[in-house]
Parts: structure tokens; sequence; C-alpha cells
């Protein structure tokens, strides 16, 4: 290391300890207190239902049970009725205690959060960035831009390019029409309420043919938005779409998840 270097990283720790001392860090949830900034507190952090294996290769959705998975590592659902994409993963189990983590990042202008979220995506997600692919972000629609004045998609992938050094195309997809709330649509109405939403962006067209593609977004929740999206990139030419999440709604929480993305929206 060049003296150059040590000097400008102890200046930069001192410079952060004079910082905490002043403004002591708080957790991301609750506000509580805590020993360093952007992360959460103990009891914050113990109420999280992170997704570990075994769960559904395709949909992302956690296992009671091994044998679930029917030797394939594929749910039921998934078996009958394959999505669009290749394969789903997740952070985190869509509840209350992912719900005070995300929307603060989605809701109410705080976008510092993204650094953190983006973090346990990665984690979560590795086997799925383990591969050279593009990362693009769900798109908002202009309107809802205008009134949000950012994308919280747009800004986990910008933190998740950074933290795998993956490529990212913010702009890769375009929401062409504002749609209605989803919640009290059924499957078949929602994918109907999204068909040709989604378009690849021309300029990137030649760019992301046969190439492989990471969808992000913070929830994941019946999946018509992700299977929207997945067909855009494809009638493109692009080798294969992946989706990497905040969080997942499991089966008996799907109601529950959208009912509470209505109510924001």
């Amino acid at each position: 290391m060049s003296v150059v270097l040590f000097w400008k990283k102890a200046v930069l720790g001192i410079g952060k300890r004079m910082l905490d001392f002043v403004c002591p860090p708080t957790c991301l949830s609750c506000g509580a207190d805590i020993m360093a900034g952007g992360v959460l507190c103990s009891s914050c952090f113990a109420s999280l239902r992170f997704i570990a294996k075994p769960f559904c290769a395709r949909c992302g959705e956690p296992f009671a049970l091994p044998a679930l998975g029917f030797g394939t590592g594929v749910c039921a659902r998934c078996r009958e009725v394959p999505p669009l994409w290749g394969r789903a993963c997740a952070a985190l189990i869509y509840d209350d205690a992912a719900r005070r983590l995300i929307f603060p990042l989605k809701y109410a202008d705080r976008s510092s959060y993204a650094r953190r979220l983006a973090q346990f995506m990665v984690r979560a997600g590795r086997d799925i960035l383990n591969e050279p692919s593009y990362l693009i972000p769900v798109p908002l629609h202009r309107q809802k831009l205008r009134q949000r004045r950012y994308n919280q998609a747009a800004l986990l992938a910008r933190c998740i390019g950074k933290e795998s050094g993956m490529p990212v195309i913010i702009d890769g997809l375009l929401r062409q029409r504002h749609t209605r709330p989803l919640a009290h649509l059924t499957i078949a109405e929602r994918r109907d309420e999204l068909h040709d939403v989604f378009q690849v962006k021309e300029l990137y067209s030649d760019v992301l043919r046969g190439k492989k593609i990471v969808l992000i977004d913070d929830i994941l929740t019946t999946g018509a938005t992700a299977e929207a999206c997945t067909r855009a990139l494809l009638a493109v030419g692009c080798q294969s779409v992946d989706v990497l999440v905040m969080a997942r709604a499991c089966a008996g929480d799907v109601d529950i998840a959208v009912g509470y993305m209505y109510a924001k929206d």
C-alpha cells in the first residue's frame, strides 16, 4: 500500500468516526441507535426471514421440505406452468419486517437504503450473478417516475452493479403506458393489463441480442410484471432472463402483499 493511500484511508476513517460521534448511526428499520452505520439493530435483524435453500429454482419460493422440489428443485406450480424467466431468487420473505426496509426506499425518499438492500440481494443472488449478464431494472412509467422522482429498482440495480461488477443498463426497458393497480385483478387480468406494456429501448436491441439478463426489482408477488418484462427481453433475442428481487411473497402471503402495494399506490 502506498503512503498516500494509507493516509487517505486513515483520514477517511477518522472522519467517519467523528461523524458517528456527532450523528450516531441508527437502525435502518426501527431507528434505534446502533454501533455502525447502514446496518440493523440486533432485534430487527433477527426479525428478518432470509430465504435459504431449499427453494424453487424457478420462482424463488422456499420449500417447507426439500422433498417438495420433486428432486429437481422446482415446485409443483412451476412444473405445471413454467415461468418465462429461467431462475428467480430473493433475499427475504415479504412480510412486515421486509416492508419496514423496502417501503422507506420505495415511498419515503430514503434512497440511501438502496446500498444496504443491494448487499442483501447480491448475497442471495450469488449463483445468478456468477455468470456474465446485464442488469436491467423493472421500469416505472414516466407519470409514476415524476411522482416518486426516482425508480427504486434502478437504484438497487446500480448498487448491485457496483457490488458485483456487472454492467447495468438503467433504461434498457420502457414502460409504455400507465397501468391501473393490479392488486384486485386475477392473474389473467393482470397479464392482460400488462400486455405489451414493456418494450426494450430500440437503442439496446442489438446490444442485448444473445445476452443473459438479470431483471432487478424490489418485490416479486404474482410474477406478472416480471413475466411481462421477460417477454419483452426475449422478443429482441436475449439468451435468457433471470430475476433477482429483495423480497418474495410466498403462496399464502401473495394476497396480503398485493394489498399493501395497492394501499401504498
